[in-house]
């Protein structure tokens, strides 16, 4: 390249002349020389140096040298400014330091070069503004760095010509020479220091069109950095001591205080295997560093009177340079030319930047910006509701009773959606400075769609010259801006026996913590003292906290950055995660964090922060958020001890995420000062809403007691009264809401006409009860119900042109709600057929036990029975196949008895949600709606007068009368809770009390006097239930077999028998298993009919242990049925066998009178059951991992052509095992079948991929595709649907909702088994009559798939073996995701062709193979039982 290229390439020339170099260089330091150099090492060098500095020095140079050695120490110089340089620095010459001159181009050899602005072309301006000040000091970077590329363009044409030759030397005279490469990359920093009031925050928002961005901002306000594109970036998992001393001796070591270089970043609050991370943070790996390459920072004051970064600071822009290593002098030039040229680039962005006239760039450098210009507006899409988190509150406390922890942090994660634009994470970031400008402020922007950034309170650690200062933060109160309020809530805060036990629990971890880090430095003479300070409020704007200071000092070797990485690295292993955002012990709370909460922290509660050299400051990232394109995920936790409560945890997190849901439900702001807090209750038109006062109360215990206050019911009507008269414009008297509080208020009070407040109700209630999930089939009737969601802004909901298809989503949803106990989705259809079409996902819900709500349309009872268009009898069209039925009257004009349907219409909704969720008794919930036109958000004609009804217009502010007339009404209106909670007793017994009362007497004489036992997991829901399977099997010393509708078919685990499908094949194992005499059953459905047949013939006692009130026992054989959850039943059953209630002989129940104990176990002196013998049975547990040995060399050998069974096989292995976050869907007929015999267990744990879903309530193969669509939604995660052609061909409407739900659904990969028709008939006896199986019952078909992956954007891969099925599963859009608006396809058709006939012959060879197997294996077994005897 030329360096007429570009003219911004030319080198400019300087107005000053001088002997030397005209860039003066602070410190000049030679890096390390590789082994077998003459260059010499550092510590000679660094000597060399202070000795030269110690030489009298000239009156030029003086000013320099101090401005030096405050840059070191972080201080400011004292030396006068020049009035004639806008840039207040002089100019320097090189220092004798360098034992000879530079030449021009030598700064690769330096590890800091310090520039002066005053040689530039320009002029430099008397009075100049901030924007004058950057411009100027970018010019002398680019001037510098112009000069440097054409010297190394002439460099390399040198190199080229000479091939190695002697050239140019670029470097140091007696130090080490350009062609002498290191072996490893080094750090160079070219600075110009300026004096300005420039925000660094302010100057990278006029970087608005740049994608690397990183800010960092810290505790004391004393130090803020903000950088643009970035020199060196590591993202990987597994963050290490040697990875991390690696980067710190990158950098140089001649830099001293806290402007010295460094890295910047975050890690994973889990850094663990890749397999661990969700999509949506696979860009951040499990860490992530950056080096900025354009870097400006501010450095506060220390001797100044001002707060610091408030008023006259220190600040550099420097570019960091990353000096690659290389083996020979071409590529040193061509790695030199190409580190130049980037920093060009960025010099050239920043020149345009700052030289910008627009309104924004101006703003920016000026100061603080307009808040209010162009900021993003956001709506609120909650991803948790209560129900969820109350049971995730009972399993942590179920781990309390079993000593597994004694604490442990759970978490909320809340989501909103950005209304417009895209989102830029700067705004996000100066919002967080109006809401709370406290703590940590931290942005890291990796490109345009991920960006995670946050404003965080809590401490880490910090590291300078080997003090160490930490802090345990735990324990939170809302603060009050009230005096008396706030020293109300300090008392109780610091008289709460919870949050004092939580903060204890902190501060002995950390203090033991830093005491193992220091006696491992006892060696070096430090003492092994840690000072303790505190407890002390640390008092926010919003929260108050219980915080402990600690510090303590290591042995400091400032000179060996080794000895500084090593101290480091120990304090991020040692203090993350701390006790007060994971749990104590870490590793096992991390396991039931990962199972517990449905989403993935990713960097969430992880550290974030830089270190350099010689020093550190992380911050904990709480407060945080990710920026995922046009979504901002907030995250916040809460500890959780045995005295927790649900609703105080859950009201606490609220509090934490205020802080950023502030910023966010913000749609425009005042400009303001920014030091100022932005006030609470701006609504999204900018302006403040007309809400009720809150409590006087200043712990708020209950809001809906404070809300029946009559007072505050009178100034709440008033207050909305004055807003619906003012058409909904806002008042100076209005007050902020309480906390909580919903965003759709407004919305109710403004609705149109009273079907817009029907609809608007209905779904308000549905959402404060949990049902977020709605899917909206279109249709006019349905207006009201579709636009009640459109308008509620915690709704979510997907669009779904096929009713039939939305029902099957919703169902597929419910199957994972069902589990973790969520609510359900609800189903929104118009009238006629479209109700008609819910009835076979209906069938399947009423079935399974699956919790769904349908909500039809309808018309009003005058135009039922008269022939009109569209109206059908809807009333209990879905028959028997719903648990609850009700038809709604239409909104009636009379308004005085309109306020009391209101509130019957409420209390309805409540019973419904209730009905539909019912424990035990899960399932369908019908309601149907008749409205009268109008159905559009508009008022309604005036109606002539009658008799019966009193005038009435629809007019907003009328209809509004309605909610403000009714005391009751409009404390529902303004408060965020249901209007009537169903809450039902929780079956989980683990307090010793209840346990044992739960079995009869005669249930456990006939499970412990079992001899051949079993224990079957069939249908499970939860990892609970599949751990309860487990423990039971270990506990009882039975083998366990488990369904592939378990969850545990593909987990490895000791106790589970795997292959005894295939097992049952052979009349060896037969004829072992006849000696079965009892049958315990966890869950409901099997897939399995050779298990079935095996119950049936031999099982004398069947035991069935599940929730449901559903009847399942198809054969007659059950001896007791047990409702209750597995893991209830398990707990019950291992507390009463360790004696835990002694009563009636240890057991609890239908017992004999005269006490005595059960015959088939002997008893102790404290009355209590024993262990007996394991079961007869368990040998079916080695025969099954002999099997799955077998079967693996057998798969693997037929691997060139593709079966059905081996597909399945594949898929497990493949896809499965290396995505275990993922999710797996099977169809009914085959895929299920093939799964479940022929599966290999690969996971080993059981947090992952909690269950696997199939829709076996009716086993139909309809609506399969569209229940995996609900399934993958409601898990959050990518799913694999495998799925057989006839099922697929029957659901094909579901991928056109795939396609038009953009990002809203995670990816999905379909494995579609086409055997070109209805290959399980070829199983069936009616097979062996072809003159009518063909084509009545396989159906044959001709189908292009791949025509139609194309028509729905979607990836198609075509595999003909097994490598190419796995490359196509390994290839699978699961490793990361795209965003909306994007050209990338984001699912994915894999398509496996078979045949029929050979399908069935494979199946039957593997049969007859299995039976040889164990024949071989059972003759095998003779014998040595035969020689042992001998």
């Amino acid at each position: 390249m030329g360096s007429a290229a570009a003219p911004w390439m030319h080198a400019r020339a300087h107005t000053h002349q001088e002997a030397a170099s005209p860039h003066a260089r602070d410190v000049v330091e030679p890096p390390d020389a590789p082994a077998g150099s003459t260059r010499r090492p550092r510590a000679t060098a660094r000597s060399e140096m202070k000795d030269a500095a110690s030489a009298t020095p000239s009156r030029e140079d003086e000013p320099c040298r101090r401005t030096e050695q405050d840059a070191a120490r972080g201080g400011s110089s004292q030396q006068p400014q020049s009035a004639s340089v806008p840039l207040a620095r002089h100019k320097a010459k090189p220092r004798a330091s360098c034992a000879g001159k530079y030449q021009d181009g030598a700064f690769a050899d330096a590890a800091v070069v310090m520039l002066d602005a005053a040689g530039t072309q320009s002029a430099a301006p008397q009075e100049h503004s901030q924007q004058d000040v950057m411009m100027h000091a970018v010019r002398a970077l680019r001037e510098f760095m112009d000069k440097q590329l054409a010297e190394c363009l002439a460099a390399s044409m040198d190199c080229g010509n000479a091939s190695g030759s002697a050239g140019a030397d670029f470097g140091v005279d007696d130090g080490p020479s350009l062609r002498e490469a290191p072996s490893e990359p080094r750090v160079v920093r070219v600075r110009v220091k300026l004096e300005t009031e420039l925000p660094a925050l302010a100057w990278l928002r006029a970087f608005g069109g740049e994608q690397e961005r990183i800010f960092f901002r810290d505790k004391e306000c004393s130090f803020e950095t903000a950088g643009i594109r970035f020199a060196l970036r590591e993202t990987a998992y597994g963050y290490s001591a040697a990875k991390h001393e690696r980067l710190v001796c990158m950098l140089p070591l001649s830099e001293q205080g806290i402007s010295q270089a460094k890295f910047y970043g975050c890690q994973r609050f889990d850094d663990s295997a890749a397999s661990q991370a969700s999509c949506e943070w696979a860009d951040f790996g499990g860490y992530t560093y950056v080096l900025p390459l354009l870097e400006y920072q501010r450095i506060g004051k220390e001797d100044c009177s001002e707060p610091p970064l408030q008023g006259a600071c220190e600040a550099f822009l420097t570019i960091n340079l990353v000096l690659e290593g290389a083996s020979d002098e071409r590529e040193r030039c061509a790695s030199r030319k190409s580190t130049i040229l980037q920093a060009i680039s960025a010099l050239a962005s920043a020149e345009l930047a700052m030289g910008s006239q627009t309104a924004k760039t101006q703003a920016a450098l000026s100061g603080w910006p307009d808040a209010a210009a162009g900021l993003t507006s956001f709506r609120e899409r909650v991803n948790d509701d209560y129900g969820a988190w109350e049971t995730s509150i009972e399993a942590a406390k179920g781990g309390f009773a079993l000593k597994k922890y004694q604490k442990i942090v759970l978490a909320r994660r809340k989501t909103f959606e950005a209304l417009g634009n895209q989102t830029d994470p700067v705004d996000i970031l100066e919002r967080l400075v109006h809401s709370c400008n406290v703590g940590y402020l931290f942005c890291l922007q990796l490109n345009s769609s991920s960006a995670f950034l946050g404003c965080s309170p809590e401490r880490l650690f910090r590291l300078s010259n080997g003090c160490i200062a930490t802090e345990a933060v735990a324990g939170t109160i809302k603060n009050s801006q009230e005096k008396k309020r706030q020293e109300e809530a300090e008392r109780q805060l610091l008289s709460s026996l919870k949050d004092l036990e939580e903060h204890r629990i902190v501060v002995e971890y950390i203090q033991q913590a830093l005491e193992s880090i220091l006696h491992d430095s006892t060696r070096s003479g430090c003492d092994e003292v840690v000072s303790v300070r505190g407890p002390e409020l640390l008092r926010l704007p919003h929260l108050m906290h219980i915080r402990t200071s600690l510090e303590a000092t290591v042995a400091n070797d400032t000179e060996s950055s080794q000895t500084h990485a090593r101290v480091t690295f120990r304090l991020l292993d040692a203090l993350h995660p701390t006790p007060a955002v994971c749990g104590l012990p870490k590793q096992l709370a991390q396991q039931d964090i990962l199972r517990l909460e449905r989403f993935d922290r990713g960097c969430y509660a992880g550290p974030f922060g830089y270190f350099g050299s010689n020093c550190a400051d992380y911050c904990v990232a709480i407060r945080s958020g990710l920026v995922k394109a046009d979504r901002v995920l907030i995250y916040g936790g809460a500890g959780i001890v045995p005295e927790s409560v649900a609703r105080s945890e859950w009201d606490e997190i609220e509090l934490k995420l205020s802080t950023f849901a502030r910023a966010l439900e913000t749609r425009a702001l005042e400009t303001r000062d920014p030091k100022q807090p932005l006030p609470f209750g701006v609504n999204q038109s900018g302006a403040r809403a007309l809400l009720p006062k809150a409590s006087n109360s200043s712990n708020q215990p209950d809001e809906r007691h404070d809300l029946a206050n009559g007072n505050v019911a009178a100034d709440s009507a008033r207050a909305a009264a004055t807003f619906v008269a003012a058409g909904g414009a806002a008042s100076a008297s209005g007050v902020p809401p309480p906390f909580g509080g919903t965003s759709a208020v407004p919305q109710l009070l403004l609705s149109e006409n009273l079907n817009m407040l029907w609809g608007s109700c209905i779904v308000e209630e549905l959402v404060r009860l949990g049902i977020e999930q709605f899917f909206v089939c279109p249709g006019s009737r349905s207006s009201p119900l579709a636009i009640g969601v459109m308008r509620c802004a915690r709704a979510r909901y997907l669009s779904c042109h096929d009713e039939r298809g939305a029902a099957f989503m919703a169902v597929g949803f419910g199957r994972v709600a069902h589990g973790i106990r969520r609510k359900p989705a609800a189903v929104i259809t118009s009238s006629g057929t479209a109700v008609a079409n819910l009835l076979p996902a209906c069938v399947e819900a009423f079935q399974d036990d699956i919790p769904l709500l349908l909500l039809t349309a309808d018309r009003p009872p005058e135009l039922r029975d008269v022939g009109a268009n569209q109206a059908i009898d809807q009333v209990k069209l879905l028959g028997k196949h719903v648990r609850w039925f009700k038809d709604f009257p239409c909104p009636g004009p009379d308004s005085n008895k309109q306020g009391r349907c209101i509130e019957n219409l409420l209390s309805d909704i409540d019973y419904a949600v209730s009905q539909a969720c019912s424990r035990g008794r899960a399932g369908p919930v019908h309601l149907n709606f008749m409205f009268r036109e109008t159905l559009a958000p508009e008022p309604e004609e005036r109606k002539p007068p009658s008799a019966d009804h009193e005038p009435f217009t629809s007019e907003p502010c009328e209809v509004s009368q309605l909610m403000i007339r009714r005391p009751n009404l409009l404390n529902w209106v303004w408060s965020s809770f249901p209007w009537c909670s169903y809450s039902q007793p929780c079956a989980d017994a683990y307090n010793q009390g209840n346990a044992a009362c739960m079995l009869d007497r005669e249930l456990l004489e006939l499970v412990w006097g079992a001899k051949a036992g079993l224990i079957i997991a069939g249908s499970l829901y939860n990892a609970e239930d599949m751990r309860a399977a487990v423990n039971l099997g270990r506990l009882l010393q039975w083998p366990v077999y488990p369904d592939v509708l378990s969850g545990l078919r593909l987990r490895k685990h000791p106790e589970l028998v795997h292959l005894l499908d295939q097992m049952l094949l052979s009349d060896v194992v037969s004829e072992y298993a006849a000696q079965i005499d009892t049958v315990l059953v966890l869950g409901t459905r099997l897939v399995s009919k050779r298990v079935h047949k095996l119950i049936l013939a031999n099982a004398r006692q069947v035991v069935v242990v599940n929730e449901s009130v559903t009847r399942f026992d198809e054969h007659f054989n059950t001896s007791f049925k047990v409702q209750t959850s597995p893991h209830a039943f398990a707990n019950a059953l291992e507390l009463a066998t360790k004696g835990r209630r002694a009563a009636d002989g240890g057991v609890c129940g239908r017992g004999h009178g005269d006490g005595s104990r059960p015959r088939a176990a002997s008893s102790t002196e404290s009355g209590s059951l024993v262990y007996r013998p394991a079961s007869s049975l368990m040998e079916l547990v080695s025969l099954g991992r002999h099997l799955e040995h077998k079967l693996s060399g057998l798969f693997q050998r037929s691997g060139d052509v593709l079966t059905e069974p081996l597909a399945a096989r594949i898929v497990v292995e493949a896809y499965c095992a290396r995505h275990p976050r993922a999710a797996l869907f099977v169809s009914n007929s085959m895929p299920v079948r093939d799964v479940d015999m022929f599966a290999p267990a690969v996971l080993p744990d059981f947090s992952l991929m909690d269950v696997v879903g199939c829709n076996r309530g009716a086993s139909g193969i309809d609506g399969v595709l569209s229940s995996a669509i609900g399934f993958c939604m409601a898990a959050s995660k990518p799913v694999l649907l495998l799925i057989g052609d006839m099922a697929f061909l029957h659901d094909m409407n579901a991928l056109h909702t795939l396609k038009q739900a953009g990002d809203k659904i995670a990816e999905v990969t379909i494995v579609l088994l086409n055997n070109g028709g209805g290959g399980i008939f070829s199983f069936l006896p009616i097979a062996a009559h072809p003159d009518v199986f063909t084509p009545l019952f396989d159906t044959p078909h001709q189908t292009k798939f791949e025509h139609l992956a194309s028509m729905y954007d979607m990836q198609y891969e075509l595999p003909r073996s097994a490598d190419e099925l796995k490359s196509a599963l390994d290839r699978t859009p699961a490793r990361g995701s795209s965003v909306r608006g994007s050209s990338t396809v984001r699912h994915k058709l894999i398509e496996v062709r078979t045949e029929q006939h050979a399908n069935l012959e494979y199946h039957r060879h593997l049969g007859r193979t299995v039976q040889q197997w164990i024949e071989e294996h059972a003759q095998n077994e003779r014998d040595k039982q035969s020689q042992a005897e001998h």
